[in-house]
């Protein structure tokens, strides 16, 4: 699925963590840069009259007096209180939407081609498994050995998995994959898995490009290592090729 450079934003099968943290760290001061700008060049009309009203008495003024960067930022506030509350709202409603619920990525790698190609933007979600346990066919987002990574839920806890002619078999049965897969995919494989308590079996949907639960040492995503689930995708590979 989604290795990917995060943009909060982090995807890339391979980025350390150390990596999407400094990637992070830039966008979050260039989107402040920019929102201070934009909010300064909104109220800048509404800033002037505010020191220049003909009720702000002298003395009060005066008693603001600032000296030192403190009490600048004190008087600021005491005299646009409308203003600064905005700009701490538009901050926290920020940081609800992009650190807390969501994050956001691009597609790094072919691993879960046809379903996301290479420059794809997605969108996922941090609180889809708050509540419910993650399901089959989900495409989620996990740490391992710091490292990104996006791949599809095949197996849930208590499923056998097993390999044979090119086809994924879940306790005895084929498992349906047709929506996203074709029929003669190479599934390079012959084990057998059982997913434990509180762990899922994870595939990327370009099986011959994937490294995935066939080849890791642990090949188990335990729940907590979950990050998120993809909501949808932007297929931008039209755009960039």
């Amino acid at each position: 699925m989604i290795e990917k450079i995060r943009i909060h934003f982090s995807y890339i099968c391979g980025v350390t963590l150390l990596d999407k943290f400094k990637i992070g760290a830039v966008i979050l001061i260039i989107i402040i840069v920019i929102t201070c700008f934009i909010f300064c060049k909104m109220h800048a009309k509404h800033l002037t009259e505010a020191f220049l009203e003909d009720d702000i008495e002298d003395e009060e003024l005066e008693s603001y007096s600032p000296n030192n960067l403190l009490e600048d930022i004190i008087c600021f506030y005491k005299l646009n209180t409308v203003f600064v509350l905005k700009i701490l709202r538009f901050f926290i409603i920020w940081f609800l939407f992009f650190v807390v619920i969501f994050s956001f990525g691009v597609s790094a790698t072919p691993s879960m081609e046809p379903t996301i190609m290479v420059h794809d933007f997605s969108v996922e979600s941090k609180l889809a498994y708050l509540i419910k346990k993650p399901q089959r066919g989900d495409i989620i987002s996990f740490d391992r050995d710091d490292k990104h990574y996006g791949k599809r839920v095949v197996g849930i806890e208590g499923d056998k998995i097993e390999f044979h002619d090119g086809y994924v078999y879940i306790n005895g049965e084929i498992y349906d994959e047709s929506a996203y897969l074709d029929e003669d995919v190479e599934t390079n494989c012959n084990r057998t898995f059982e997913v434990p308590e509180k762990c899922v079996f994870v595939l990327g949907d370009n099986r011959e490009g994937s490294i995935d639960s066939r080849f890791w040492k642990n090949p188990y995503v335990s729940y907590k290592e979950i990050k998120s689930k993809c909501l949808f995708t932007v297929p931008l590979h039209l755009i960039f090729g």
